[in-house]
C-alpha cells in the first residue's frame, strides 16, 4: 500500500482536535532545555506534554 500522506493528515487532525479543548499552560525557556511546552487538557483523557528541543549542547 503506498504512502500517500493520509497517516500524517490523521495525525495532524488529532493533534488540531486536542488542541481545541487543551490550553497552554506553560511556555518556559531554559538554556540548556530550549522550549518547553505544557498544555492543560479539559479532556482528562487526554493528557499533551511535548517538549521541543531548540538546540543540542555539547558542553554545560
Amino acid at each position: 500500500m503506498p504512502w500517500d500522506g493520509s497517516a500524517c493528515l490523521q495525525i495532524e487532525a488529532e493533534r488540531r482536535q486536542n488542541q481545541s479543548h487543551c490550553k497552554a499552560a506553560a511556555v518556559s525557556k531554559h538554556p540548556l532545555e530550549g522550549e518547553i511546552e505544557d498544555q492543560v487538557c479539559e479532556n482528562p483523557r487526554v493528557r499533551v506534554r511535548t517538549k521541543r528541543q531548540t538546540r543540542q549542547l555539547d558542553e554545560p
